[in-house]
């Protein structure tokens, strides 16, 4: 397996910790999809658009919100 799949995965695992478990089902797809894509580290340059579109839209929120403060922000969502 790919290591960027186990990340992924293990970024939702985290997100469930952090967020709680419902997070996959009540906050928005762009966080939840587009976190574990960016932060996995895919290499794929271009994703379908429905994930792309998510990468994207997670990478410029997190530029705006940095590291320190990722998971507060995501609370707040």
């Amino acid at each position: 397996m790919a290591p960027h799949y186990l990340r992924h995965e293990m970024i939702h695992h985290r997100q469930a910790e952090e967020l709680g478990i419902l997070a996959a089902f009540t906050k928005p797809e762009w966080l939840i999809e587009g976190m574990a894509y960016a932060l996995s580290n895919d290499p794929r340059t271009t994703l379908a658009d429905r994930w792309e579109e998510a990468r994207q839209r997670f990478l410029e929120w997190y530029e705006v919100v940095g590291r320190d403060k990722l998971w507060s922000a995501a609370r707040a969502l």
